[in-house]
């Protein structure tokens, strides 16, 4: 982390006492935004663990189909849905709604996390950027979205990525990919209102 979003983030959470050391307005500002909504995201209740579980035994479960020759069979999802962990647009006042018109979202599986920083660009393109920590190397992403084709991103040294979504394209979602295996998927993310 940059060592001035780090002194901001201290100053933030009231670990730093303020100095009088000129400091960047803006940055003091955003920094203040996401604590402010850590706040609240640890404020509000946890889901039950019971609701969870079923939701993870829905994602993960086994899939009944039908073999060729018309024999049940049933096999585990290829991919599981990642795992929520933070919303900006969520509860009654978004933390990040407004302004920059931006949306953040953090994903987790086993030991890797997905930031997702969605913006919506001119044209009413989404600009799609962030993280994927704790994926093979040479991971990439596949962004598919309800109408038109999907689009593959390589994950870059330190596990940033960028795409851009067409502003027809809808809802997606972002499967992570390591060569030919699915590490998972998530669900489907709309669009930020423009």
């Amino acid at each position: 982390m940059n060592d001035a979003l780090a002194i901001a983030f201290d100053l933030a959470s009231g670990r730093e006492p303020a100095s009088s050391a000129p400091f960047p307005p803006a940055l003091l500002a955003f920094a203040r935004r996401v604590v402010a909504a850590g706040r609240r995201a640890l404020a509000s209740p946890p889901v039950p663990a019971l609701v969870l579980r079923r939701a993870v035994a829905l994602a993960d479960g086994p899939v009944v189909g039908r073999g060729s020759r018309g024999a049940s069979a049933v096999s585990t999802a290829a991919t599981s849905t990642w795992r929520m962990l933070f919303d900006s647009w969520a509860g009654r006042v978004p933390a990040m709604r407004g302004g920059g018109r931006s949306r953040f979202l953090r994903y987790a599986r086993a030991s890797s996390t997905l930031d997702v920083e969605l913006v919506v660009g001119d044209g009413g393109a989404l600009g799609v950027r962030g993280t994927a920590d704790g994926v093979p190397p040479k991971a990439s992403l596949r962004l598919v979205p309800a109408r038109g084709r999907a689009i593959v991103v390589a994950v870059r040294a330190g596990g940033a990525f960028a795409a851009s979504v067409p502003a027809r394209a809808g809802a997606f979602t972002i499967e992570v990919r390591a060569g030919r295996r699915s590490l998972g998927t998530t669900p489907r993310i709309p669009p930020p209102a423009a």
